[in-house]
Parts: structure tokens; C-alpha cells; sequence
């Protein structure tokens, strides 16, 4: 699954810096007993006056917690019997 980001999604503010390029990308395939294994590609330019360096040492921050929380969130009752067309046996 791909996903881009929108940065004229919300109107512009002035007190934050919005993130202009953002491009990620998941693969999720099936393993023996029931597990997955999860790739996630992300490509950012945040933009603002941070170098990248900076900006390369806090961005593994929000992916990493996302998937920390992953085995959690798929086990709640409002996922239990969902199907989207884009996954694939």
C-alpha cells in the first residue's frame, strides 16, 4: 500500500511548519503460524530549519511506536471482521 502526503490538506498555519513531502510505503506479507512480517518504507522532508541530521535522529520515533501498538489495535472489536479490497490472500 502507498501512501502521500496532502500538504495543503488543512489550512495553512502559521505557528506550524507542515511536512510538504512525505511518501511511505507498506508490504505486509503472511508467515507460518499465523504472524506477518511488516515493511515500512517512509521518505520525508519536513521542511523548517532543523538540519536533516537532526531530523534523521527522531524520525524512526513515530513509526516505531506505531508498530509497538499494532498487535494491540488489531485485536479490538472494530477490526475483528474487516476486509479491504487492496489485501490479498
Amino acid at each position: 500500500m502507498l501512501a502521500e502526503n496532502k500538504p495543503d490538506y488543512l489550512p495553512v498555519n502559521p505557528n506550524l511548519v507542515r511536512i510538504q513531502h512525505s511518501s511511505g510505503k507498506w508490504t505486509i506479507s503472511p508467515l507460518p503460524g499465523e504472524k506477518v512480517k511488516v515493511e515500512y518504507e517512509l521518505e520525508v522532508d519536513p521542511g523548517g530549519i532543523l538540519p536533516p541530521a537532526i531530523v534523521n535522529m527522531f524520525s524512526y520515533d513515530g513509526p516505531f511506536r506505531s508498530f509497538k501498538k499494532l498487535p494491540e489495535r488489531v485485536k479490538m472489536a472494530e477490526y475483528a471482521n474487516v476486509h479491504l479490497p487492496f489485501i490479498k490472500d
